[in-house]
């Protein structure tokens, strides 16, 4: 069987279909052996079984298929998965077969299998364009706000997480508007928070600035549309969403 022809059988997920899970204890792990070893494991992750999320038949002809890494690049990166015991091949020959290996108790992150499949083929999934820039640590900020978002709770990434936080206009008292006090903010007073666990692994403090390698993978992945600030409007600093606001010229609010 040709590597075409694998490929075939191979990756037969539909577009915009079906999740998929990563276990979070092991996920660093991968990340920590780069770029390419990270992209082939989230492949190989969308191509489990939904039974047991564990075994699966995509191999380096889907990891082509989908990043449009190399044949060659995408086996070294799965023997490197296999070495680091976080793959292991259960079948080998024309028709392989592997087994992700999960930590004792894992900690799922659920995965839209538009990560690796995308939507249309106009938009290059996520993972290709993250490879485009050769940073692993932005492949693993990336999957693990999948992790730390709460859609039904504050609409994306808590507060608890990461916030930007626009300041009210110097000078500007503002006006009232019957029982209400209208304030303007400026985007030019515009500062950034990271929080918590979520910012500690890519923290790194031997840097002036500990903050930069998370800011610098975030501030990419933003740059890639694959994320956005939608601002809104709270009762107070620690307060309840009101509802979400424009940021001017001809954007509109996201609702």
């Amino acid at each position: 069987m040709t590597n075409d022809e694998q490929g075939k059988s191979e990756g037969k997920k539909k577009k915009g279909q079906g999740f998929f899970f990563v276990d979070r204890n092991q996920w660093p792990k991968v990340c920590a052996l780069g770029i390419n070893p990270a992209v082939a494991y989230l492949v190989m992750c969308c191509g489990t079984n939904g039974k047991n999320h564990s075994t699966t038949k995509w191999s380096a002809t889907a990891v082509r298929k989908y990043s449009r890494l190399p044949f060659h690049p995408a086996s070294k990166a799965i023997k490197q998965l296999i070495d680091a015991k976080l793959i292991t091949q259960t079948v080998a020959g024309k028709k392989p077969k592997y087994q992700v290996e999960l930590s004792k108790e894992p900690s799922w992150i659920y995965l839209p299998n538009t990560i690796v499949t995308g939507i249309s083929k106009r938009t290059p999934p996520p993972i290709q364009q993250i490879l485009g820039t050769n940073n692993p640590r932005t492949l693993q900020l990336f999957i693990d706000m999948y992790y730390w978002h709460d859609l039904d709770g504050t609409g994306g990434l808590p507060l608890a997480a990461v916030y930007s936080e626009h300041l009210q206009v110097e000078g500007e008292d503002g006006c009232d508007y019957g029982a209400y006090k209208v304030l303007p903010f400026s985007k030019d007073r515009e500062t950034n928070t990271a929080m918590g666990e979520f910012a500690a692994p890519y923290l790194d403090n031997r840097l002036k600035d500990p903050f930069e390698p998370f800011w610098e993978s975030f501030n990419t992945i933003r740059s890639l549309g694959l994320i956005e600030w939608i601002p809104h409007l709270f009762t107070a600093k620690d307060g309840i969403v009101i509802h979400p606001c424009g940021t001017g010229g001809e954007e509109s609010a996201n609702i």
